[in-house]
């Protein structure tokens, strides 16, 4: 019996080593610890053809163990939201996590993304993490001042009080020219404001159906959102811009005037680098800009042909 135990687990040792979906075929070994770190390993060599999160596949005991999550996590930065509820409250496990995979930070705790060690952490390695670092932090001359001396592009992330802050703006014109044009008229400020909030609202809602893939929470979550949300093309594509992983959800709530229009959808697929097939974009949106407007189906058709998806 024993003999025949440990040939079967051998067999299946290898299947994951091979493949690590198979995984999901043996729920005898989910709690298997080298099982499960052959199949983390083995969805690294292969993860553009992960479709599914390895962590619904492992134990409660192995979600709550800090080695296997670390390499679980480097496979995806999304298996970081399957982690227990004890190691995603430890800021030791979130600062190793940070280590292997910066984008986690988007998934993180409030506090933690008020938290300097951490925001450091993550916004030295991705700049674009900046978005979801807090307001707190992002009004911090001490913590922005660095980031924009290394990349001039940070000053997108600047929290308002520093945007209309004269002294902070003439410290960082030897990084950025012309800073001043931040400081705009109250009225354009309290636009932007609106549109601020309207992008942190979207963005949760999206979050919100990212993390359960329910329908209905989605479209719960989006009446919680300002009317024009979903007719503004800015706000849309700074999420995509911020949050590739979103775009096909952001283009599927899209107002339907956007989803026809090319030169949206145009700028949507260069920001969402991760759009790589015709299915993803939609046959029918596609049809209809074809039939409307050649110039711009063009011009996504050659997009998605070198991301070869044509």
């Amino acid at each position: 019996m024993y003999r025949k135990f440990v040939a079967e687990r051998e067999f299946w040792l290898n299947e994951v080593k091979r493949s690590w979906f198979s995984l999901a075929g043996i729920p005898q070994y989910n709690d298997d610890e080298e099982i499960v770190l052959a199949a983390a390993a083995s969805r690294r060599k292969h993860i553009k053809n992960a479709s599914s999160h390895l962590s619904h596949y492992v134990s409660e005991r192995l979600r709550d163990d800090e080695k296997v999550m670390l390499e679980i996590i480097r496979t995806s930065h999304e298996e970081f939201r399957f982690a227990s509820s004890r190691l995603k409250a430890s800021k030791s496990f979130v600062l190793k996590a940070l280590q292997v995979n910066s984008k986690i930070f988007q998934y993180l705790d409030e506090s933690f993304r008020d938290d300097l060690d951490i925001a450091a952490k993550a916004t030295q390695r991705s700049m674009p993490l900046l978005a979801h670092v807090s307001d707190r932090l992002r009004n911090d001359s001490s913590f922005m001042l660095p980031r924009i001396r290394k990349n001039a592009k940070a000053i997108e992330f600047l929290g308002d009080m520093l945007k209309q802050d004269p002294a902070f703006l003439n410290e960082i014109s030897q990084f950025v020219s012309n800073p001043q044009h931040l400081l705009a008229t109250p009225e354009s400020r309290a636009k932007e404001k609106q549109n601020e909030q309207s992008r942190r609202v979207l963005l949760r809602a999206l979050q919100k159906f990212e993390m359960t893939g329910d329908s209905y929470s989605l479209t719960y979550a989006l009446s919680e959102c300002p009317k024009n949300s979903i007719k503004d093309k800015h706000i849309l594509l700074d999420i995509v811009k911020v949050c590739p992983d979103y775009a096909g959800t952001v283009l599927y709530i899209a107002d339907k005037s956007l989803q026809r229009n090319g030169r949206f959808v145009f700028a949507w697929l260069k920001a969402s680098r991760s759009i790589t097939t015709i299915r993803e974009v939609g046959i029918r949106i596609l049809r209809h800009i074809r039939n409307n407007d050649e110039y711009y189906f063009e011009r996504i058709k050659e997009i998605i042909i070198r991301r070869g998806g044509y």
